[in-house]
């Protein structure tokens, strides 16, 4: 048997014997998601992969709705969402270890969201798996389930229905009716009792009262103006007054005992002529 038949003969043997193992492959599928719909969009989808015959290193698995061969929304890795970008800019900048990392064959549940960041149109859409090897790049296989997005729409507010403005009507201003003023009774202002001060007794005078006395006369006699004689009454008259009244009884008490001591020295005269 020429070598090439052997050859042959040996190929078809193998495939007869181990026909699994040459056949096996790496699949994954979505089974199943929890919602076919979504209503809004922080609404959470689980969707369930099944791995089979998945080849050794680690893998990242993601699922994202396809939009027109761009793929929006937020997987749910641990605690944190982590929001969907291009295939490309995945493989570009190595970001795929972010994703659900898968070491084995298995079941799986990825959660999915939309996120109020994204913007999608209502109507049917495609949600599909990725699978992206160590290096980031992405695998043939994208398995894809139906989904139906029906987001509410906001209302648009109706345009206000414009009303016919009309004209006001004139009315008559009405003449206002003057009202009396009433004037508050005056208060009486009381009347204001001037304080009389009393006048020094002679006794209170000092000589020094006595020597300025000419002074202050001839002072206020050169005032001409009534207002110079008022303010001089009301300040130097009182001690001239007192200086008169002063010297008219010294006078007095003189002419008094003058009379006397006369009448004295002549009784003392008569007296003496008699005894002689």
């Amino acid at each position: 048997m020429p070598s090439k038949i052997k050859y042959i003969f040996l190929t078809f043997l193998i495939f007869l014997i181990f026909p699994q193992k040459i056949n096996a492959a790496f699949s994954f599928t979505i089974d199943n998601i929890s919602n076919s719909t979504i209503f809004d969009k922080e609404q959470v989808v689980s969707a369930t992969l099944v791995v089979s015959d998945l080849p050794n290193g680690d893998s990242y698995f993601r699922i994202g709705i396809d939009e027109g061969g761009s793929y929006v929304g937020y997987n749910k890795v641990g605690i944190d969402w982590i929001k969907l970008v291009s295939l490309s800019g995945d493989e570009i900048n190595k970001t795929c270890s972010k994703y659900l990392k898968i070491s084995s064959d298995g079941t799986y549940v990825i959660d999915f969201k939309i996120g109020s960041d994204v913007d999608v149109v209502n109507g049917d859409h495609i949600l599909k798996a990725h699978r992206f090897r160590s290096t980031c790049t992405v695998d043939t296989l994208k398995p894809e389930i139906a989904i139906i997005i029906l987001l509410p729409t906001p209302s648009s507010s109706p345009s206000p229905t414009q009303v016919p403005t009309q004209e006001p009507t004139s009315t008559p201003t009405k003449t206002p009716t003057t009202i009396p003023t009433v004037s508050p009774t005056p208060k009486p202002t009381p009347t204001k009792t001037p304080t009389i001060k009393p006048i020094p007794s002679p006794t209170e005078t000092t000589e020094e009262t006595f020597t300025n006395m000419p002074t202050l006369i001839s002072q206020n006699s050169n005032r001409s103006t009534p207002e110079g004689m008022v303010a001089g009454a009301s300040t130097t008259l009182k001690p001239p007054i007192i200086a008169i009244f002063l010297i008219a009884a010294g006078l007095l008490l003189l002419a008094v005992g003058g009379v006397n001591l006369y009448k004295k020295m002549k009784t003392e005269y008569n007296s003496s002529n008699e005894n002689t």
